[in-house]
Parts: structure tokens; sequence; C-alpha cells
């Protein structure tokens, strides 16, 4: 089972989401966000969102895995996303 896309949106008004594009991404295998998660072919997982909004990790995973989640980077002009996110597997 791999997790293949986190997708990331920011509001600019009242019911409108809008794509975020830039951001940097990172998985990590901690609850501490101390250790970052490997995708499978072993490298780190840190990528930037695309235009959509859409950043993708192809690592291993099964039920019981759980994964945490933290914006690194804004892009520019934008305020810092504060908060860990869990990502859990679903069938």
């Amino acid at each position: 089972m791999y997790i293949k896309a986190i997708l990331f949106h920011r509001a600019l008004k009242a019911n409108k989401q809008y794509p975020l594009k830039n951001a940097e991404i990172t998985f990590y295998t901690s609850p501490q966000c101390t250790t970052i998660a490997k995708d499978i072919n072993n490298n780190d997982c840190v990528g930037l969102t695309d235009n959509n909004g859409k950043v993708s990790f192809e690592v291993s995973t099964n039920q019981n895995t759980v994964y945490y989640v933290k914006v690194t980077k804004m892009p520019f002009g934008y305020k810092a996303l504060d908060g860990i996110f869990t990502v859990r597997p679903c069938d």
C-alpha cells in the first residue's frame, strides 16, 4: 500500500479554496517531527506542492503506519502554517 498524494489549499475568500503552490511539505515517522520518512527509493520525503497544491510521496505503508506531515516552508508572502498533520492509510 502506498500514500501517493497530499493536497494543500489556502482560503482567500469565504467558502472558496485555492491551491497552495510551492509550499515545502515534509513527511516524518516520529510525532516530534525529528525523523524524516523515506520513500520507496530511500529518498527523504520532502517536496514542493505543484500548481494544484499537490505533493506526492510513494512510501511503503500498512494499516498501522502513521506518518506526520508538516509544512516546513511557505511560499514568499504567506504566513507559516503551525501544526503537525497526522496521515493514516485508509481503504
